[in-house]
C-alpha cells in the first residue's frame, strides 16, 4: 500500500471503527475499503481508491438526488438546487468570512481583495463561492465531480472558469489563486 500524498510505503491498517474512521462503507455498491495510516505524513486513507471513472459516475448518479425528484420518460426530473443541502454552504461562507475577518488584524495579507480568485474544491453547485464573490467581489472558481453541479455554478451563478474535476490530484488551473477551499470534502477523500 502507497501513500497517494507523500508516497510512502510503509502504511498500516488501522482497525478504529470510529465516527471519524469508519470501518464500513455508506455506499458499499461503490466504495468497500480498510483504513490505513501512513507513518511518514500521518494520513489516514481508505484503501483501495476508487477510481476516477468510478466517482465521476458516483457524483453524477443518485448522490445529490432531492427528495423532490422524479422520473420521466426514463429521465431524472430535479430541482437545480436542494436548499436544505445548499444552505450549508451559506453557513461556511459566514464561517471562511468570520475566520477571514478574525486573522487580518495579525496578519493582514489573508484580506480578499476584488482581484483575488477562490478555488473551491468539491464545490458542487458553487453556492459557497457565490456567497464569497458577494462579500468580496472576487473570482470564484468551483471544480467538482458533479457535471450537473459544475453546469450550474457557470451558468446561473455565472462561475465562469469552473471546471469538472477529472483527476483530483492532477487537475490545473492557470489563474493565480489566493486560497484553496476544500469544505466538506476530507471525508469524501
Amino acid at each position: 500500500i502507497t501513500c497517494s500524498i507523500c508516497k510512502s510505503t510503509e502504511m498500516f491498517e488501522l482497525n478504529v471503527g470510529s465516527l471519524l474512521f469508519p470501518q464500513i462503507s455508506y455506499a458499499p455498491d461503490f466504495h468497500q475499503y480498510k483504513n490505513f495510516a501512513c507513518p511518514n505524513c500521518g494520513i489516514v486513507a481508505g484503501k483501495p481508491e476508487p477510481s476516477d471513472q468510478a466517482l465521476n459516475s458516483f457524483y453524477n448518479s443518485s448522490y445529490r438526488r432531492s427528495d423532490l425528484a422524479f422520473d420521466a420518460y426514463g429521465k431524472t426530473v430535479d430541482t437545480p438546487i436542494d436548499f436544505h443541502k445548499s444552505g450549508r454552504s451559506f453557513q461556511r461562507a459566514i464561517n471562511f468570512f468570520k475566520t477571514i475577518e478574525t486573522v487580518k488584524s495579525k496578519h493582514p495579507e489573508v484580506e480578499v481583495k476584488s482581484t483575488d480568485t477562490i478555488l473551491d474544491v468539491g464545490s458542487y453547485q458553487g453556492l459557497f463561492l457565490h456567497a464569497v464573490q458577494e462579500i468580496w467581489g472576487c473570482d470564484g472558481v468551483a471544480t467538482d465531480y458533479n457535471e450537473k453541479g459544475i453546469d450550474f455554478a457557470k451558468q446561473a451563478l455565472g462561475l465562469k472558469s469552473s471546471w469538472v474535476t477529472k483527476d483530483i490530484y492532477t487537475d490545473k488551473t492557470t489563474k493565480k489563486v489566493k486560497f484553496v477551499t476544500m469544505l466538506h470534502v476530507l471525508e469524501h477523500l
